[in-house]
């Protein structure tokens, strides 16, 4: 049995093409984004975002290509009809911006939401590029997945593996080798397991959400047996496929340095599976103030066990200020350039040292190296859109980890 990939239904344009060298519809030019190309995407958006299935179909040209992520993907019409009517049940939606109009190809950010994804809480938004002529789609390729909230491919293989653990007979048509089966009777009894899901989920997160807060406030003491305390036995971090195992003594000196800087760590939750949290975590300190920075946050995945924190992944770090490595790196440059007596107190290797007995020499130098202008820095960086769940770019990072 075929699995789902999502192609865009409905549209709320809002053009923006000057970036591409084309006129903007807002200052007047309605004419490119009246072409046939958007009017014929509009026809189609139309017919999606009404589940005219048959409608929707005869859009489609002979041959038509969808590509994810640059690698082909076989759609008969067949496997695109089931895909269209399992969207009728699960009240599927789609909102677009166009993006740009070049000929016959139209670029647009497109949102899905859908009864599944609603209680998987995954937001995800596509950017797509479409090959439309003679009043039909020749191309769809979807350029782009930026997971916003809980990440699909965890949270699909999270409420799979919940649905096989159920009677067979309970589930039969919805599942096929374990997969999420897409077709329109798949849906329909597809629905009152996710009210199931929801009602067991909310439990399982009020539980795990009292130990994460335990956990942040361990943090905010910058007491790391406190900290370790919230692990399980077999803790690990999750990074490019490996577990790693968190040292305590290692961590030691970090929250030292923290409580110097006087850190403050706080977390939004973005959902919840069975056992796991999915989070944004932010950092504040008096060292990434003085480096420019602001705070640090970024995505993670906490993975519960008997009230113990059991896995962690984190991944896509962002600051408010300068990027952090970079202007971590450069500053370090300046203090072995600028002030050599002082390098050998706070840094080896080539990088800082972070404990309690360099933090207020640190600082001091930052202040030096603000009043000098910050040689080196660089530019405040904007924060790029994320593709696909990346793995973890280095565990140590993960708070309770190194700097």
């Amino acid at each position: 049995m075929m699995t789902k990939a999502f192609i865009p239904l409905a549209l709320a344009v809002a053009a923006s093409v000057a970036a591409n060298g084309l006129a903007n519809p807002h200052a007047g030019d309605d004419a490119a984004l009246e072409s046939s190309t958007v009017a014929t995407y509009r026809a189609y958006i139309s017919a999606l975002n009404g589940h005219q299935i048959d409608r929707t179909l005869n859009f489609y040209a002979p041959g038509y290509m969808f590509r994810r992520l640059g690698q082909p993907v076989e759609r008969t019409m067949e496997e695109l009809r089931h895909i269209r009517e399992w969207e009728t049940p699960m009240q599927a939606r789609f909102e677009a911006e166009i993006v740009s109009v070049n000929g016959e190809w139209l670029t647009a950010r497109v949102i899905e939401t859908n009864l599944l994804y609603e209680a998987l809480e995954v937001r995800r938004p596509m950017v797509w590029t479409y090959r439309i002529r003679d009043g039909r789609l020749y191309e769809a390729n979807l350029t782009e997945i930026r997971e916003e909230a809980r990440p699909w491919p965890r949270a699909r293989l999270e409420f799979e593996s919940w649905l096989t653990r159920r009677p067979v007979a309970e589930t039969e048509g919805l599942l096929s080798d374990g997969r999420l089966v897409f077709t329109g009777e798949a849906a329909r009894q597809l629905l009152p397991f996710l009210r199931q899901w929801r009602q067991a989920v909310a439990t399982a997160r009020a539980e795990n959400e009292e130990v994460m807060r335990s956990f942040i406030a361990a943090l905010n003491q910058h007491d790391v047996d406190a900290q370790y305390r919230h692990y399980s036995p077999d803790v690990a971090y999750l990074d490019s496929g490996s577990r790693v195992v968190p040292d305590k003594e290692r961590s030691r000196p970090n929250r030292e340095f923290e409580a110097a800087n006087h850190a403050q760590w706080s977390y939004r939750a973005l959902g919840a599976g069975l056992d796991s949290l999915d989070v944004i975590v932010t950092e504040e300190m008096e060292f990434y103030r003085l480096l420019g920075v602001g705070a640090r946050s970024h995505r993670a995945w906490y993975r519960f066990r008997e009230g113990k924190i059991f896995e962690v992944e984190a991944w896509d770090w962002t600051q408010s200020g300068r990027p952090y490595a970079a202007t971590r790196d450069r500053f370090a440059q300046w203090v072995l350039r600028e002030r050599p007596d002082a390098a050998a107190r706070v840094i080896n290797g080539g990088g800082l040292q972070f404990n309690a007995t360099t933090a207020p020499v640190i600082n001091l130098l930052l202040h030096e190296w603000r009043a000098a202008g910050m040689p080196g820095s660089p530019p405040v960086a904007a924060r790029l859109p994320t593709a696909q769940l990346p793995s973890a770019r280095g565990a140590t990072s993960i708070p309770g980890g190194e700097k």
